[in-house]
């Protein structure tokens, strides 16, 4: 009956922090960064239910082989939390990639 019992499908609150270091050279740098989403109602469609809250923990490293070229490891959820961020979609675990770029 009030604009309070409409589900915005989104969390009240997000927390991310994260440190970043680079070496002097500029050939390495690193990251780690924490991610806190609050637990929300959700309601769209036949997809109708509650995300539970959750942590996790994501690091990228990157090295510079060359002056145009660099390996970057991403990986996230570094702890493998299992967790569902929407109603509906699959559970989510750890996720690593290793990319090489180039830039032109």
């Amino acid at each position: 009956d009030g604009i309070s019992d409409i589900a915005l499908n989104a969390p009240k609150n997000k927390l991310n922090l994260s440190l970043r270091y680079q070496s002097e050279s500029s050939r390495f740098w690193g990251q780690v960064r924490f991610r806190h989403v609050d637990g929300f109602p959700v309601s769209s469609g036949t997809y109708v239910g509650r995300v539970e809250p959750y942590s996790l923990v994501d690091a990228t490293l990157s090295y510079r082989v060359l002056k145009e070229t660099g390996l970057i490891l991403t990986v996230q959820n570094v702890l493998d939390h299992k967790h569902i961020e929407m109603v509906g979609a699959p559970e989510i675990g750890r996720l690593a990639m290793l990319r090489l770029r180039h830039s032109f």
